[in-house]
């Protein structure tokens, strides 16, 4: 089985922030090394390539890292950093296309959202039920304990944040976990 991993355009924003964190001064390079393992100092480091995969436990590494030195240690800070990642993976053409021929098929909106997220991560099964994307529960299972509660939080704040930019619309995605593996977003209009 393959290591459970994202791409490297949702694990990005984090790294930058990260460095530029570091670059202000305001965490130490030695707080990075005695919190994290080497093979993530190495990603930290790396130029992140938005196509290629990174371990989710990286990822996740470096969101905790990123959340006790920007987030006051709160995950909900978590969901507005999901909400500002939408842009940068909007910025790539292929999904930017790939949103945009759904949109232009409302009837598929739903479809996509699911889609998007077997595009940036190589584990777990997405499924999506409801009506309108601005009322509608997203769900993943069979993933395991490699979808982390920080995890759900950047995810809920993305989804928000890719809806209001779909249908114009202020939502709120909350989301439970009802067993190991298993995760249920709902989606609520503001």
């Amino acid at each position: 089985m393959s290591v459970p991993s994202i791409k490297g355009i949702v694990l990005q924003p984090t790294c930058d922030q990260l460095n530029a964190l570091v670059a202000h001064g305001r965490l130490s390079r030695e707080q990075l090394e005695i919190r994290l393992e080497p093979a993530d100092l190495e990603v930290l480091d790396s130029k992140i390539e938005p196509s290629l995969w990174y371990a989710r436990t990286t990822a996740d590494r470096l969101s905790a890292a990123l959340v006790d030195a920007a987030g006051g240690g709160d995950p909900e800070w978590l969901k507005e950093q999901g909400r500002d990642t939408v842009e940068a993976v909007l910025a790539r053409d292929v999904l930017r296309d790939f949103i945009q021929s759904a949109v232009e098929r409302s009837d598929r909106v739903g479809e996509t959202l699911v889609g998007l997220g077997s595009l940036i991560q190589n584990f777990g099964s997405w499924s999506y039920s409801g009506e309108e994307l601005t009322d509608c529960q997203v769900e993943l299972r069979d993933c395991g304990d490699s979808y982390s509660d920080l995890a759900c939080w950047s995810a809920a704040g993305f989804m928000e944040g890719l809806i209001r930019k779909i249908t114009g619309e202020s939502v709120t995605v909350s989301f439970s976990r009802p067993s190991a593996g298993h995760v249920v977003y709902r989606v609520h209009p503001d």
